[in-house]
């Protein structure tokens, strides 16, 4: 069985575009992957579910502030970080609950 990693990268990075953050947590993920770990990453997005990617699963937690307009699809800003701390924190809490083994929480 492959250990559990999970990833908090904040944005949703289907969405993201540009460089920093985003590429450096892809990077991490696919690393992850050939080192033979599963990744689970844990964003917020405006819409929500679950999605395989060749880095990992994405687990995308819909923001209470999906309504807000984002012209240029790069993500909620950090100012809105205090929104999505806790939906963030209970949705890895209730997936690494449920997991049979510990998980590693980067």
């Amino acid at each position: 069985m492959k250990s559990t990693l999970i990833l908090v990268p904040g944005k949703d990075l289907l969405h993201a575009t540009g460089g920093g953050h985003p590429i450096y947590v892809r990077m991490w993920a696919r690393a992850a992957v050939e080192a033979g770990f599963s990744p689970h990453i844990f964003c917020v997005s405006t819409e929500r579910g679950e999605v395989d990617t060749p880095f990992g699963r994405l687990h995308r937690v819909q923001s209470p502030l999906s309504w807000l307009p984002n012209q240029h699809h790069t993500g909620f800003s950090s100012h809105t970080a205090g929104w999505h701390a806790g939906i963030l924190a209970r949705s890895v809490a209730d997936f690494a609950r449920k997991q049979p083994a510990p998980c590693i929480l980067h």
